[in-house]
């Protein structure tokens, strides 16, 4: 790292490109690698590239030095130029998600675009994950609306989904209004996906007050998703999910204020009109039997932006004022 004195030497030095290059050229290596650095770090590409080509030239096996000169480049939209050197580092394995993401934003540059999409599919498989550089990334706007660039933001974005069981719960994605069998609404559910898509939440709320969030979390050892729940109403609940066909299942217990434990199971099965219908099933001797308790249905209201601050749940919201236990005259719920 520059010391203090070193950088405000520098911030003193003549501001144009070619005073930067001729001072370059006269300093010892060690001290154009620290004013690559400095360059670098405070993103002034033009004199970081004066800086790594002089030192490409003098250690020209060294494939950071020409990650970092292509990078400025592209940065200067310099993109035939920055072919060279990120192919060089490429070639040498050298940081091949952060390599291949930096070809692909100079073909796009040069709007050659699939060879962009190409080398971007190299990154992805490399396990590229910078979703802010890549939504930032000025060239790329050339690959909008392209249905294999918007599958590669997605899994940029949510590195997940290649896992797995990793896309499971994506259908359950966006804002939900749920309506009992009869007709009623009952309640609204959103559900997003957070942590890199290794997470999904869900938040609900009925028409009685009551709110609960559902946090699902991805095991990529066993791909198996388990889930906890908390309730405003004091209740909590926790088990697992299963795929089924066109939907999912999911089962567990669901712990009510006094300690009381019941037995849930609840499926969620895509129709093809796009709504959800949910299923819920009860059982009061273990899980030996089931006892069908409530069915509903869910439709799509929007499909929001993921908010890594927001709430989320897959269970159907709740329509009753209590929270007593079935050992104490419970009134059946819809969700739990």
């Amino acid at each position: 790292m520059l010391s203090t004195v070193l950088a405000i030497a520098i911030s003193q030095q003549p501001a144009t490109a070619t005073a930067v290059a001729s001072e370059l050229r006269n300093l010892p290596t060690e001290s154009v690698i620290q004013r690559g650095d400095f360059y670098y770090a405070k993103e002034d590409w033009q004199s970081s590239s004066f800086a790594y080509q002089i030192l490409i030239e003098r250690i020209p096996r060294q494939s950071n030095y020409r990650l970092r000169h292509g990078k400025s480049l592209v940065e200067l939209k310099q993109y035939s130029n920055a072919i060279a050197p990120l192919r060089f580092a490429r070639d040498a394995q050298f940081d091949l998600p952060q390599t291949n993401f930096l070809l692909s934003r100079a073909y796009a540059g040069l709007k050659m675009e699939d060879i962009a999409l190409k080398y971007l599919d190299e990154a992805v498989k490399n396990n590229f994950e910078d979703i802010e550089a890549t939504k930032k990334a000025p060239e790329l706007s050339i690959l909008k609306g392209n249905k294999k660039f918007d599958s590669l933001l997605e899994q940029i974005e949510f590195p997940a989904i290649k896992e797995p069981g990793g896309k499971v719960l994506d259908f359950l994605i966006g804002t939900w209004l749920y309506k009992t069998d009869d007709g009623l609404s009952a309640g609204q559910s959103t559900v997003i996906k957070t942590e890199k898509g290794y997470q999904v939440k869900e938040s609900w709320s009925d028409s009685n007050g009551t709110v609960a969030t559902t946090t699902f979390d991805l095991k990529t050892e066993s791909a198996r998703w388990f889930y906890t729940l908390e309730s405003s109403d004091g209740r909590k609940g926790k088990g697992e999910i299963k795929a089924i066909p066109n939907g999912i299942e999911r089962q567990g217990t669901l712990t009510y204020p006094d300690g009381f434990n019941q037995f849930v199971k609840e499926s969620l099965t895509r129709n093809n009109d796009s709504s959800i219908t949910i299923t819920t099933l009860h059982s009061y001797d273990e899980g030996d039997t089931w006892v069908e308790v409530a069915r509903g249905s869910l439709a799509q209201i929007a499909t929001p932006k993921p908010r890594p601050d927001s709430v989320v749940v897959i269970s159907s919201p709740q329509s009753v004022a209590t929270v007593k236990s079935p050992k104490n005259q419970v009134i059946i719920t819809v969700g739990g």
